[in-house]
């Protein structure tokens, strides 16, 4: 199944885009990420975004995956993209974390120790509550110049104050995309951008100003968030994804201390066919090995190859 959009509307500069699609709605928060110059497409019933330069995942990274490996193929090919990392509806693959909240009895008690130290210290500190989307279009401003001077790459795309202000308009016009935020003497200190599908939601994006760390601006942001939103009768789960992979051991940790619980999946990882071709022969797999065998140093490089093995071990109709 394929989908129409305007050329250009990736949002990266020199992104390609699938082939003009023919009558299919596309998925309620692909404008949003396109607003922020994140490349996203929606096929098979889900909304892909880019990772980087090369891959694509879900939104959200969760979304178990009906569609075949062909037709997995069909699309890196069609996105310029040369790996999908995702959860696939069935099949075998490496196994990964996912997080979810469901008890409508959450509370302090529901917290790992520590966190729950910082948050009955600190949270007398902030005020949180919704934040509207004009709010959040001024209120960004030295929070996204933290994370940008941080992180580098994509997050600049937030720093930037007309092309935030329009993802702002973009989500003020999107049924059920929301903002919650956390503030310290009307400064935001972090914010978590949610989207509500059906009883279930999704975390979209989360985000903190690291001039609050010492106060854990983070722990009481997310435990005030879940507590607020799950105490709400349209809201029976909240979905906070999965694992990355490679995993990260903090983030996790977060989650999990946070009271979220913690459950296994199936991750599948679908390379495009031409490097899948490249990298079947025994020249190539002789080479990643000996590669492997020096790549400690080297974090970005060890992931690299650990989603090439996953990819290996992936089996999916």
């Amino acid at each position: 199944m394929r989908f129409h959009r305007p050329r250009g509307s990736a949002g990266r500069a020199g992104a390609v885009d699938p082939p003009l699609p023919t009558g299919v709605t596309c998925h309620p928060l692909e404008t949003f990420h396109r607003s922020l110059g994140q490349f996203a497409v929606t096929r098979e019933e889900t909304l892909w975004c880019g990772v980087g330069r090369f891959s694509l995942t879900t939104f959200p990274n969760n979304h178990r995956v009906a569609a075949t490996k062909r037709d997995i193929q069909r699309l890196l090919v069609d996105c310029g993209r040369l790996a999908a990392v995702f959860c696939p509806r069935v099949g075998s693959g490496p196994m990964v974390t996912e997080y979810r909240l469901r008890t409508k009895h959450y509370g302090i008690g529901g917290l790992q120790e520590q966190f729950r130290k910082h948050v009955r210290k600190n949270g007398p500190r902030f005020v949180t509550r919704d934040v509207t989307w004009g709010e959040m279009a001024e209120a960004c401003v030295a929070l996204h110049a933290d994370l940008a001077a941080r992180r580098g790459g994509a997050a600049r795309a937030y720093a930037d104050r007309d092309r935030w202000a329009r993802a702002c308009g973009v989500a003020a016009a999107t049924p059920a995309l929301s903002a919650y935020g956390c503030l310290v003497d009307d400064v935001l200190a972090g914010y978590v951008v949610d989207w509500r599908e059906g009883e279930v939601r999704h975390g979209v994006v989360i985000n903190r100003h690291t001039r609050f760390d010492p106060l854990r601006g983070s722990n009481v942001l997310l435990y005030e968030f879940t507590r607020d939103r799950i105490g709400r009768e349209d809201t029976a789960e909240i979905n906070l994804g999965r694992s990355w992979y490679p995993p990260k051991p903090s983030l996790n940790s977060f989650k999990r201390h946070a009271g979220y619980e913690e459950s296994q999946t199936v991750l599948a990882v679908v390379l495009h066919p031409r490097l899948e071709t490249l990298l079947g022969s025994s020249w190539a797999r002789l080479c990643l090995a000996r590669i492997g065998a020096f790549a400690g140093r080297w974090s970005g490089l060890r992931s690299d190859l650990e989603v090439l093995e996953a990819a290996r071990v992936t089996d999916i109709p």
